[in-house]
């Protein structure tokens, strides 16, 4: 609390310790705020992500963190549609077989 003695300095005073306005210019960074999120921010505000295509991002408030996975590389049902001679496998040529890989076709009718 503040002594009154006199009333210019009180006056001053009551009028400093009751602004809540930042009214020194405190900067995020000097208050250790986060400014940005990879060159995007929001003064005041929040920054929000969002999920595309195979993005997961999973928020934990309780723990102050945010995941960001996917989920694209678990996937093992040719999400591409490579074929048998892209990934190198052995095709059928003229009742043959025959690799699809160069290095092995010379010795291959």
């Amino acid at each position: 609390s503040l002594v009154y003695n006199n009333k210019m300095l009180y006056d001053v005073l009551a009028n400093h310790v009751t602004r809540f306005d930042n009214p020194h210019e405190v900067t995020a960074k000097q208050a250790g705020a986060i400014v940005s999120v990879d060159g995007v921010s929001n003064p005041g505000g929040d920054i929000g992500l969002k999920k595309k295509n195979a993005i997961v991002i999973e928020a934990d408030d309780a723990n102050n963190t945010i995941t960001i996975g996917e989920t694209h590389s678990a996937k093992k049902d040719n999400p591409h549609d490579v074929t048998a001679k892209q990934a190198g496998a052995i095709v059928s040529v003229d009742g043959g077989y025959k690799s699809s890989r160069r290095e092995e076709h010379k010795d291959i009718p």
